[in-house]
């Protein structure tokens, strides 16, 4: 079983199972946080594929202790169960795509933070893809602008 996990300003599975992403790659972002999607692909054998296993996903502090807004566990999980022909080739893992997508507005305070993702079952997994969060004090800056004022863009072109 093998798990990898990105962030992205935006991305999404396709009908036919590829991952379909813009600004994959990011480690560091603003608070509040633009809208973003943490991109996962779980690649299994057909023998994993076919056993009961469960996915969490979870924001951890750098310590990596659980990141709690308004008081709820930013977590998220599932259930999957495969059928172990489900994938195109039997010679090839059986290939798991998600994209997790969150609305522009979460606040955190300075520091490193990471999306933990863990896979329970017959040979689970875990990882943190971490990043660091830091402040904009003017509160306007988004994932991608540059931090120049609109008389200094139009000066440039």
């Amino acid at each position: 079983m093998q798990l990898s996990v990105h962030l992205a300003d935006y991305a999404q599975v396709l009908p036919d199972g590829k991952i379909s992403a813009i600004g994959l790659g990011w480690a560091t972002v603003p608070s509040p946080l633009p809208a973003f999607t943490v991109v996962a692909q779980l690649e299994l054998s057909h023998e994993e594929a076919a056993t009961h296993s469960e996915l969490t996903i979870r924001l951890v502090d750098g310590s990596g202790s659980p990141v709690r807004i308004a008081g709820k566990e930013m977590a998220s999980g599932a259930h999957f169960e495969l059928d172990p022909s489900s994938g195109p080739d039997p010679e090839l893992p059986v290939a798991i795509p998600l994209c997790l997508t969150f609305s522009a507005g979460i606040v955190l305070s300075d520091g490193i933070y990471g999306w933990q993702v863990e896979v329970e079952g017959r040979g689970g997994v875990s990882t943190i893809k971490q990043f660091r969060v830091k402040a904009d004090p003017r509160g306007t800056l988004s994932a991608g602008q540059d931090d120049v004022t609109a008389d200094e863009a139009a000066s440039t072109e």
